[in-house]
């Protein structure tokens, strides 16, 4: 119990430390069970990292962490889920989604994106990089029939991803005041979810802004993958020749 108390406060110590020097700090966090997380340590709270790995924020307990090994501070804002892909990170832009494939899915892809950055790039491609409000409002449209129907079939992603759009689109149309109160209604029914537990309509409206400038023509298109047992899509055979 001492050796956790002591861990606990040398950790705590260090965390105030990264805070103090940055809004974040690179780091290699040891878990108990021989893990080690590579990240940017966010902020310390509740006996919990909160920290930033790949973009995607986490949490973690202390009582799981052996040892923390502390880098740099970094940079004025540490990318989050709702941020596009940094130009160090092609990686992180969507394989295989040009602008003319999202605005050809639209509604479907929103629906069954599985990251809120996904999201967000969808939304980016269907309004003018988020700038045209009449294309915002006929995506809104699009979206209230589908949004109802995923509420009544329990496919909660569905739901969080159409609901979280619609927060984005009401900002693209200037419509501030709705947009916050769909923003607070979907933090009251997902508490416990990481994205939304966090965000606010100031740190919403900083991430529309970063995408404003988003260029995706710097990312490199990554080839399809091919399946394994499933034939490489292509032009069709020629026809046999007569005999």
């Amino acid at each position: 119990m001492n050796k956790i108390i002591f861990i606990a406060m040398f950790l705590l110590a260090l965390a105030g430390q990264a805070q103090a020097q940055g809004p974040g700090r690179t780091a290699v966090i040891h878990l108990a069970d021989g893990t080690q997380l590579k990240c940017v340590i966010l902020s310390y709270s509740d006996s919990k990292f909160h920290i930033d790995v790949n973009g995607e924020e986490r949490t973690v307990d202390i009582a799981s962490v052996s040892k923390v090994a502390f880098g740099e501070a970094v940079g004025e804002h540490v990318r989050g889920p709702l941020d596009p892909p940094g130009a160090h990170d092609p990686a992180a832009a969507p394989a295989g989604l040009e602008r003319t494939d999202v605005d050809r899915r639209g509604i479907e892809e929103l629906s069954r994106s599985p990251a809120p950055r996904l999201v967000i790039w969808t939304l980016w491609s269907m309004t003018g990089g988020l700038q045209d409000a009449d294309r915002a409002a006929k995506v809104e449209e699009e979206i209230q029939p589908r949004l109802k129907t995923a509420r009544a079939e329990g496919k909660v992603r569905e739901e969080k991803n159409l609901r979280l759009s619609l927060v984005i689109l009401k900002m693209i149309q200037q419509q501030r005041a709705s947009a916050k109160e769909l923003l607070d209604a979907l933090k009251k029914d997902y508490p416990d979810d990481p994205v939304l537990r966090n965000l606010t309509m100031e740190q919403l409206a900083k991430n529309i802004a970063r995408w404003h400038g988003f260029e995706p023509d710097r990312f490199p298109r990554r080839p399809p993958r091919e399946r394994p047992g499933l034939p490489r899509e292509g032009p069709p055979p020629p026809p046999e020749p007569r005999s």
